[in-house]
Parts: C-alpha cells; sequence; structure tokens
C-alpha cells in the first residue's frame, strides 16, 4: 500500500514527511467511530510514526502480504505483521529493546522489498 502526503500540510507534518513523496504504509489502524490511521517510516530519522489517512492520497492500494488483522480490546483494529501486534510491542521497540528492533526491521524490509517488486512488475 502506497500514499502521497497531500500539498496541504499541517504543523504536525513539518520535518517527518514530504508532501507528494510516495511512502509505504507499513500499518494500518482504524478507531471505531474516530478514525484510520497510517503508519509511515518517516524523514525523521526513519521513526515509525501514524498519521491520520485524510492527509494522504492512496497511490497502490494493495496491503502488504505480511499484514495480519488484531481487533483490541478498546474496539481498536490493527493491520500489520503479526509480530507487530504483539501487546507492548512498540513500547519495546521505542525503548529500543533490541529483540523488538529485530522484529521490526525484519518486518519492514518484507514490505519495502514486496512493494519495490511490485513497482517493477
Amino acid at each position: 500500500m502506497k500514499v502521497t502526503l497531500k500539498k496541504i500540510i499541517s504543523k504536525h507534518h513539518l520535518g517527518w514527511l514530504v508532501p507528494e513523496k510516495v511512502y509505504d504504509v507499513i500499518s494500518l489502524e482504524i478507531e471505531i467511530g474516530n478514525c484510520i490511521n497510517l503508519r509511515l517510516v518517516t524523514e525523521n530519522n526513519a521513526i515509525p510514526a501514524m498519521f491520520p489517512i485524510k492527509d494522504f492520497d492512496i497511490i497502490d492500494d494493495t496491503p502488504p502480504s505480511n499484514w495480519k488483522i488484531k481487533k483490541f480490546k478498546n474496539g481498536l483494529i490493527e493491520f500489520a505483521p503479526k509480530a507487530w501486534l504483539e501487546d507492548g510491542f512498540w513500547e519495546l521497540f521505542f525503548d529500543l529493546d533490541t529483540c523488538a528492533q529485530g522484529l521490526y526491521y525484519s518486518e519492514l524490509e518484507k514490505i519495502i522489498e514486496a512493494s519495490n517488486v511490485a513497482d517493477v512488475g
């Protein structure tokens, strides 16, 4: 799945994303009754961060093949690699836990490689 940031951006995007650049969506969250958020690898030291889907144009709507679906107790639904859906994964990742970091980069590589193959094909 690929998106581009719309030309009009908020302060929320400054330093994180570049308008009209194509980004791979690495996960997607649906907050029931609220909004849909995309997780993207940002320009800010390649930190993965969430952004509202309304700020983007969808370029390719094909989800990565390694995405699974999980519904959390709070009603949140997330599409992401299975390892990233484990409770506490993102906290461990941002705490620089080596296991979580390894799982993140392994799954990210699969998403990027599949995306690049799709671009060629």
